[in-house]
């Protein structure tokens, strides 16, 4: 399993860094609709979203590193989180700006019943 997740990690993280950001978007599909339903939103802000990755993201993309693998929902959801002590906790799946800052993505993963791929829920 945890094999899995962190080839899906990394394929989101070069999607990321390689500035494929409609492709990442398009796996987050569901992410979005329940989050624009959760938030009442009423317009799609995915071209806003789409330019904050490109300057974020493209090129700065770190690797999938110093992480374990948490297993939630009774087996049913997986992440990947960081265990260094100053970002313990959050996601494995960050940005490194140049001026230091850090930028994580959380992407808690699921597999529909009888699918064998995973899905980014939340």
């Amino acid at each position: 399993l945890e094999k899995e997740v962190v080839a899906y990690y990394n394929k989101l993280r070069d999607l990321l860094h390689t500035g494929k950001v409609d492709e990442y978007l398009k796996l987050k599909e569901l992410f979005f609709k329940e989050i624009n339903v959760l938030d009442y939103v009423l317009e799609d802000n995915r071209e806003e979203i789409k330019q904050e990755l490109l300057d974020e993201a493209k090129g700065n993309m770190q690797p999938i590193e110093n992480y374990k693998l948490c297993i939630y929902g009774n087996g049913r959801l997986v992440k990947l989180e960081r265990i260094d002590k100053e970002n313990l906790g959050e996601s494995a799946l960050r940005t490194l700006e140049p001026d230091g800052t850090e930028i994580f993505y959380r992407a808690y993963l699921h597999k529909p019943l009888g699918s064998d791929t995973f899905e980014i829920i939340r």
